[in-house]
């Protein structure tokens, strides 16, 4: 896993997605975006709210990427950079304390430990088993 982002709304070939992201300048939010299944891993986890995470989005739209405090997610002691990288971003927007402090592995490994949260991949993007 090297990068993450939130689904708002949608379905896998027409997502809201939101995220921090170096080539698009900073936290983000796409609308009516098409996911192709060989390049994701879904997780449903049912004690985040998606509209709190989208309004977090809403209110942080615009705000830089921070490429050091990516860097420093899996090289520790690079230091607090202001901007936001996506792991970073995603965590925040569903209230993860220090979401800064883990690469986006890291993250997709937190998401799997909340309550009742499980991988829904097959099932998200319509695969038969």
């Amino acid at each position: 896993v090297t990068h993450t982002e939130m689904l708002l709304d949608g379905t896998w070939d027409k997502a809201d997605i939101a995220s921090s992201s170096l080539m698009d300048g900073g936290v983000r939010i796409k609308l009516d975006v098409k996911l192709n299944p060989a390049h994701w891993i879904a997780i449903d986890v049912p004690t985040w709210d998606a509209r709190r995470s989208s309004a977090w989005f809403f209110d942080h739209k615009g705000q830089p990427y921070d490429p050091r405090g990516a860097l420093g997610s899996v090289l520790y002691g690079i230091g607090d950079n202001p901007g936001w990288f996506c792991n970073e971003a995603c965590g925040a927007s569903v209230g993860q304390i220090d979401a800064k402090a883990m690469p986006p592995a890291g993250f997709f490994a937190y998401a799997l430990g909340q309550p009742g949260a499980h991988i829904v991949t097959r099932e998200f993007f319509g695969l038969t088993p």
